[in-house]
């Protein structure tokens, strides 16, 4: 039908569906979070589709400037919410409001202020 696509899961969505795009810093590596129908997202790593999660609208997606390591958080539905962080694809921690997280320089350690 000639309507671009991003793929999640082996599966294609409408480009539309597909948001906050982020390059590693070698370039070599994508992420970018796809949309389903029901309005709950995966981020998508190099092809591959992370759990499923109702909002990953506020988290910046966070290479490690090696590249090696992803980084992103998500905001999980509830009356006290927590905010899951995954790190290379495994849910690292829950916790309250994350303020912020980032890659200490020169290392694969993933600091995250609450």
């Amino acid at each position: 039908d000639g309507e671009e696509q991003a793929s999640i899961a082996g599966k294609f969505v409408p480009w539309w569906l597909a948001n906050k795009i982020a390059f590693s810093p070698d370039s070599r590596r994508v992420a970018y979070v796809a949309f389903t129908d029901n309005d709950k997202g995966h981020l998508v790593v190099d092809g591959q589709a992370w759990p499923e999660c109702q909002n990953w609208r506020g988290s910046p997606v966070r290479f490690s400037r090696d590249s090696q390591h992803v980084a992103v958080a998500c905001r999980l539905p509830g009356l006290f919410s927590q905010t899951a962080v995954f790190l290379d694809g495994k849910e690292l921690a829950r916790l309250g409001e994350v303020t912020s997280y980032e890659f200490r320089p020169g290392t694969s350690e993933l600091v995250i202020l609450l």
